[in-house]
């Protein structure tokens, strides 16, 4: 099942930017900042607000474009990769969170999980 529709045209620079801010351990606040952009904005996409969403995360936008153009095949791997653990899991939509084998779906079981994390040893930074 491909993780993509037509009508997300943004979905895979973004999967890909996700996947980039993990790697550089920001993974939460790009989301976070993506997304306040995202909701109820019609025009995220336009102008430099993807830009500033990075930048308040200490990230550099162009750069992390850049290597989404020359490392796209092992970023669409990693993709493929977590979209056979998404779906192994029983799960077909965001957000869902798979910890020690428990699967943790939709916003209303955040708390939950935070909760497990801690319990699992999380320490807050």
């Amino acid at each position: 099942m491909p993780y993509t529709e037509e009508k997300q045209p943004y979905i895979h620079r973004l999967t890909m930017l996700g996947i980039l801010a993990q790697e550089q351990d920001q993974s939460i606040e790009v989301a976070d900042e993506i997304y306040r952009q995202i909701a109820g904005n019609k025009n995220w996409h336009e102008g430099t607000k993807l830009q500033d969403a990075a930048s308040r995360c200490k990230l550099d936008l162009a750069s992390m474009d850049e290597l989404i153009q020359q490392e796209s095949s092992r970023l669409e791997a990693a993709i493929q990769t977590n979209q056979k653990a998404h779906d192994a899991a029983g799960h077909w939509c965001v957000p869902t969170y798979g910890y020690k084998g428990q699967a943790y779906f939709g916003q209303d079981r955040l708390d939950v999980l935070l909760w497990a994390l801690k319990k699992g040893g999380l320490n807050e930074r």
